[in-house]
């Protein structure tokens, strides 16, 4: 019973590394997507208000399909490829 009485703070401690570590993961996860989502929201903010600010002329020489295929497309990159970007560092 010795060695195992022993080991018991070895053990307790690698719990609590075990511990301490997976909380430090979901805070992560959970700061990541939390910043993710306020940088989609202040893009999209910011394009509309620039495309809703633009002269007609823009719109007369601009197909509505492209400005909302790059909207949509930029959109799409901050919300996707963002996230996980971040997620790598």
């Amino acid at each position: 019973a010795a060695p195992a009485t022993a080991q018991l703070p070895y053990l307790l401690g690698f719990a609590g590394w075990a511990v301490a570590s997976a909380v430090l993961v979901v805070v992560r996860s959970r700061m990541m997507l939390s910043l993710g989502l306020l940088a989609g929201e202040v893009l999209h903010s910011d394009l509309l208000t620039r495309v809703l600010a633009a002269p007609l002329s823009f719109f007369d020489v601009t197909p509505r399909g492209r400005v909302l295929s790059r909207f949509s497309r930029e959109m799409l990159t901050v919300d996707v490829s963002l996230p996980s970007a971040l997620q790598t560092y």
